[in-house]
């Protein structure tokens, strides 16, 4: 298996490990349940950054899996 299969996998694996926390965030959010309003404001804010976290954590990876061949083609050729 060549280097640019192995980083593919590498980093699909990755986009789906972010996209797992982002979904499990948001369904935190959704079905949550809280006694009061200010444990409800805390507990989804943080559920908020979680989630945008594991999306921008997805966003990165697609990226370089993208452009893979041009990130690592440099340091390689050094």
């Amino acid at each position: 298996m060549s280097q640019d299969v192995k980083l593919k996998r590498i980093f699909r694996i990755n986009m789906l490990i972010g996209f797992l926390v982002a979904a499990g965030s948001v369904y935190m959010i959704l079905t949550g349940h809280y006694d009061n309003l200010q444990q409800r404001l805390g507990a989804e804010a943080l559920m908020n950054n979680i989630a945008v976290g594991g999306l921008l954590y997805v966003a990165g990876f697609w990226y370089m899996c993208v452009f893979r061949k041009q990130i690592f083609s440099k340091s390689e050729s050094k």
